[in-house]
């Protein structure tokens, strides 16, 4: 399978999801996604970013079948950095005050904010600092 617009419908079909809700969920018009998936009409980068996240999935498994592959300076690198440089009683595992609830709203209202691909370098980079309390 090597056209997007198959990728997309696979996708759909697998998540149980049709497209008027992939249409109402990225803003795109029907009648521009009925081309996309039916191969006709090449999208732009805004779209396909649209969709990727719309469908909980990285961009480049869209565009190439393949699932994301991190490159060397991976989220896990950047978390260790940061929390040896700038979290150090975190790195300890003695996080003090975070763990007063009253800082779940706040995380879960930035998290809203952010983008699939955000929230995913966010979760990696909170797994690796647990990895590394433990």
């Amino acid at each position: 399978m090597d056209k997007i617009g198959q990728r997309i419908k696979q996708i759909l079909k697998d998540k149980k999801l049709r497209q008027v809700q992939l249409a109402e969920g990225t803003g795109i018009p029907r009648s521009t996604l009925s081309e996309i998936l039916s191969d006709k009409k090449k999208t732009s980068f805004e779209n396909m970013q649209l969709i990727a996240d719309f469908l909980e999935i990285d961009l480049q498994q869209l565009v190439k079948g393949e699932k994301y592959r991190q490159s060397p300076a991976s989220a896990g690198q950047v978390a260790e950095a940061l929390g040896a440089e700038q979290y150090p009683t975190i790195r300890k595992g003695n996080a003090g005050d975070l763990n007063n609830e009253k800082y779940i709203p706040e995380i879960l209202e930035i998290l809203q904010s952010l983008s699939e691909a955000e929230r995913r370098f966010v979760l990696e980079m909170a797994e690796r600092l647990k990895a590394n309390k433990e």
